[in-house]
């Protein structure tokens, strides 16, 4: 994995796989895939689902980014639900440096992608 990659364990009580993936930062969808054949099980310690930012194209005068990853999971039941990943980052003005200041999980069966 790449230690740059924001890491993740996958909430929930079963094993999942991961459907569709969408990236927001700042309300703008910067990224959205479909990951092929990825598949979680909750008996793995570590399994860790990492996410690379598409960061790049930032301004570098903002001082906070409001991050959104939202996951359509399939359960081994074949329901199929969404998690959401908030994430808020800030920066210093000094050092440049993002520092990670919320984080919020939730999950919805109504969400779209």
């Amino acid at each position: 994995m790449n230690k740059e990659a924001l890491q993740f364990r996958l909430c929930g009580n079963g094993d999942v796989f991961i459907l569709r993936e969408q990236i927001m930062i700042n309300n703008m969808i910067v990224e959205e895939k479909q990951p092929r054949e990825t598949f979680f099980s909750i008996y793995d310690d570590s399994s860790y689902y990492g996410i690379l930012l598409p960061i790049e194209s930032i301004n570098d005068e903002l001082l906070r980014l409001d991050v959104e990853i939202i996951l359509k999971l399939q359960n081994i039941m074949g329901n199929v639900y969404y998690e959401k990943i908030s994430l808020e980052f800030t920066r210093d003005k000094k050092c440049k440096l993002w520092t990670l200041h919320k984080k919020n999980n939730s999950f919805s069966k109504k969400m779209q992608l």
